[in-house]
């Protein structure tokens, strides 16, 4: 996704920051003006200030000594102005209307690069910036502008898109470069013609036709050929390595026991990362303010989202039971708090795993999807422990002798109420008013009326079935059952209960890392930034505290 483009005209950025909170209406109007003035202007002519501000908004403003505007800048500037509109307007890509067109697409139709139609936008090619059904923001251009860019552009496209065609001395370089990609950096065949793309401002697709088509030369030929890749991993191989990866092992040697690169392996896990969270239901409340610049900044800064995270589940049957009755208050600010960033993190993360490449998805982003999602679930169990006598109570409330149910059937009991529990919190919309107690009553009372019809006329012999009872027969920790996600990225459990016998560095790369240590949960490269290393050299530490703690587990 390009970056958002900057305003540089005093004017428009006034009229941005005053339109931020203004009605769909009244966006919509100053989109549609916004578009007609880049039509109209013509960029060697300079033009005064309050008319330009007319021209937009219909509103003449009293200026005593109106800036001369040069109709050029203003082209660059008005473009930046109406993606800042299309985003306060919250508008789709069917919004742009029929024939809208992406920026890959764009750049076939014209055969330019997304570099050279980055300068269009500066010389008045406008564009919105639309959310997607996954909540990520992207570029639409409308047909409408489009063709009127051809109808004033029209020399400069064919010029470009006739210096888009690759002649012998570019494809020779291209070729040389590909083969250093593959032996130095072990890329894929796609993974080059991308990076090439963009170094070269070609398209995507050209660059690799162009190598394909040079492999298959050489290999008709029996010459070496650059992209000679074995066979994709399998779907276990991805889970495997995936898994093997999250116990610290490196990658050099997950690759030597499977004779792949380090590079493929690599490739490998991180695509099996990208399609685990691609494969998420992460829908749930919005608010408008989410899309907003500032959103991580605001909703994510208080203390009651940032601090005693580390909810530590009962091990065993009795400490549940006793943490369902334990009595916690929480104060309606901090429960609201904590609701909203939740749905925020999702969110976030959602929008961040609907934008991945699914061959070559950003280690970057998904880290950061990653680390969301921790953050989330540290969030849900904290809305979700004071709930937890819900469970009792709603079951006590309709005579059922809970102990009487033995071990077994209060474990399930349990279990089954913080599942309902967390069911309720995806569905919680703090910005409606209320507190969360509510819905996991209602959704409480279902379920005991459930479970009543699935338990009915089965009498039990209360005496016999309460010595059955034991208080220390194993329990699942309740606070893993609150997410899907949480089977690949929570740490291995153990590690919490060695934290403190670990080495300083390791204690700190855990604990900062997956929130062992009670913080909010950090990426690679705020660890990186806190260690004072590379992102590089962070992973490399994450991997060493992991094994670390591992083999204390183990030994202790």
């Amino acid at each position: 996704m390009p970056p958002r483009t900057r305003l540089r005209t005093p004017a428009l950025e006034d009229i941005a920051a005053q339109l931020r909170f203004a009605p769909r209406e009244a966006l919509d109007r100053h989109i549609a003006s916004a578009e007609r003035l880049a039509r109209e202007l013509d960029p060697d002519r300079a033009y005064p200030e309050d008319w330009f501000v007319f021209r937009l908004t219909g509103y003449r403003p009293d200026i005593d000594a109106p800036a001369s505007l040069v109709g050029g800048a203003i082209l660059g500037d008005l473009s930046a102005l109406v993606e800042r509109l299309t985003i306060a307007a919250g508008r789709t890509f069917a919004d742009a209307g029929p024939g809208a067109l992406g920026i890959a697409a764009l750049g076939e139709r014209w055969g330019v690069g997304r570099r050279t139609i980055e300068r269009y936008r500066r010389r008045g090619l406008i564009a919105h910036r639309v959310i997607d059904g996954d909540g990520v923001q992207r570029l639409a251009f409308p047909l409408a502008n489009i063709e009127a860019f051809e109808a004033s552009e029209g020399g400069r496209l064919e010029a470009a898109g006739g210096f888009t065609r690759i002649d012998p001395a570019l494809e020779a370089r291209l070729v040389r470069r590909a083969a250093r990609y593959r032996q130095s950096l072990g890329m894929t065949l796609s993974e080059a013609a991308a990076r090439l793309a963009d170094r070269f401002d070609r398209s995507h697709e050209g660059v690799r036709q162009v190598l394909r088509r040079r492999d298959e030369r050489a290999g008709e030929l029996g010459e070496p050929v650059i992209f000679d890749d074995p066979r994709p991993p399998s779907a276990r191989e991805r889970a495997t390595w995936t898994r093997t990866a999250a116990r610290g092992i490196e990658p050099s040697e997950i690759a030597a026991r499977f004779g792949r690169s380090r590079a493929s392996v690599l490739r490998a896990i991180n695509a099996e990362r990208g399609a685990r969270l691609r494969a998420l239901d992460l829908g749930g409340p919005t608010l408008a303010t989410f899309t907003r610049d500032d959103a991580a900044e605001v909703l994510l800064a208080g203390d009651a989202v940032r601090t005693r995270l580390d909810v530590i589940g009962a091990r065993d049957l009795g400490g549940l039971l006793a943490a369902a009755r334990a009595h916690e208050t929480v104060p309606a600010r901090d429960e609201a708090a904590r609701a909203v960033a939740y749905h925020f993190l999702r969110f976030d993360a959602a929008r961040l795993a609907a934008g991945l490449d699914h061959g070559a998805p950003s280690a970057r982003d998904l880290d950061r999807a990653e680390t969301a999602l921790r953050w989330a679930v540290r969030l849900k169990a904290l809305l979700v422990r004071p709930h937890l006598r819900i469970i009792l109570t709603s079951f006590e409330g309709e005579g059922v002798n809970l102990e009487a149910l033995g071990t077994a059937g209060l474990r399930e009991l349990l279990v089954g109420g913080v599942g309902v529990l967390s069911g309720a919190v995806d569905r919680f919309d703090a910005s409606r008013g209320g507190r969360l107690a509510a819905p996991c009553s209602i959704a409480m009372g279902r379920r005991v009326s459930a479970w009543e019809r699935e338990h009915a006329a089965r009498p039990a012999d209360s005496g016999r079935a309460a010595r059955r009872f034991r208080p220390d027969a194993p329990a699942p920790d309740w606070t893993r059952l609150l997410a899907p996600w949480q089977a690949w990225l929570e740490p291995d459990p153990r590690l919490a209960g060695v934290l403190d016998r670990l080495g300083e560095r390791d204690t700190l790369v855990l604990g900062r890392r997956f929130a062992l240590d009670g913080g909010a949960p950090e990426t690679l490269d705020a660890l990186a930034l806190r260690l004072g290393t590379s992102r590089v050299h962070a992973a490399v530490f994450e991997r060493e505290a992991v094994r670390a703690g591992l083999d204390l587990a183990r030994g202790g």
